[in-house]
């Protein structure tokens, strides 16, 4: 239980800094 958790948490984790790195990418130029 407590490693599935874990594994949800990586791969919200992971949808999260993609999904802003795409945001922030196009600011930075």
């Amino acid at each position: 239980m407590k490693s599935y958790k874990i594994c949800t948490w990586l791969i919200l984790l992971q949808m999260f800094v993609s999904i802003g790195f795409s945001f922030i990418y196009p600011l930075m130029f």
